[in-house]
């Protein structure tokens, strides 16, 4: 293990699901306990449902209604936003495109 790595898990909420039958959010629990020196995030269906609303504020858009998916990269900028004090982006698209 890299000291402050922080490892990132996301995937098919069937296998996420955090009621005892996420097959991988079972095992990513275990390995917590194991491992407590790790650093392990997961994407959860609360944190999907935040980026649906962010993606609605931002573009005015129901993400469900218009059959949109949210790239990697929106997740990615979610989980920077989340995970660090200050971030910054290069490259992108100004904050009006999408109005």
């Amino acid at each position: 293990e890299l000291a402050g790595t922080t490892y990132v898990f996301w995937g098919p909420e069937r296998n996420m699901r955090q009621d005892g039958k996420g097959k991988i959010f079972n095992v990513l629990q275990k390995m917590a306990l194991k491992y407590p020196n790790v650093r392990l995030y997961t994407v959860t269906r609360d944190k999907v449902q935040y980026c649906d609303g962010v993606f609605q504020n931002e573009t005015g858009k129901n993400r469900m209604k218009t059959g949109a998916f949210l790239s990697t990269g929106f997740f990615t900028m979610i989980l920077a936003l989340d995970m660090c004090n200050s971030i910054s982006v290069y490259g992108m698209i100004d904050n009006n495109y999408c109005r």
